[in-house]
């Protein structure tokens, strides 16, 4: 049982630098952990701008779908009503005309949505890159605080055993 007090003493002179050491390791985990998180939000900022591309293309892709269907349903139109023997004038071609309008709206309207599916992405990766500066420096000011916390730890336990 001698050997008791031996290691009590050993143990009060190495507890301020475990403290200290402990403080040291908390900051690493704490900028480590900043670096993954904001590598995670860069990323997604990544995809958020790659969706918004999508969304443009696929917005474009349907309007060349609309203009196509318009098109087509309007040709189909004419021809059938000329088929039958009707003058593409009054209200025939009234009749048409409000239909191409219509297809044009679609269009306009396919536009449109793509547009604002792109913006949304384009906001939320704005989001995204802020949130990974963001992360850095929460990471910067837990470390600088484990940093802090582990030296007071080790001066408050130096105090304790001097």
């Amino acid at each position: 049982m001698a050997f008791i007090p031996v290691m009590m003493a050993a143990m009060s002179s190495a507890a301020p630098a475990i403290a200290a050491a402990s403080g040291v390791v908390g900051a690493v985990g704490a900028i480590q952990q900043a670096g993954a998180a904001s590598s995670a939000a860069k990323y997604n900022a990544q995809a958020q701008t790659q969706a918004g591309q999508m969304a443009m293309d696929q917005g474009a892709a349907q309007v060349s779908a609309e203009v196509r269907k318009n098109r087509q349903m309007v040709g189909a139109s004419q021809a059938a009503g000329l088929e039958n023997g009707l003058e593409l004038t009054g209200t025939t071609q009234s009749v048409i005309n409000q239909a191409r309008d219509t297809g044009n709206l679609n269009a306009l309207l396919a536009a449109y949505d793509g547009s604002v599916k792109a913006t949304g992405h384009a906001n939320n990766s704005v989001l995204d890159l802020s949130q990974a500066r963001s992360s850095k420096t929460a990471g910067y000011i837990g470390a600088a605080s484990n940093m802090l916390g582990g030296a007071s730890d080790a001066y408050r336990t130096y105090q304790l055993s001097a």
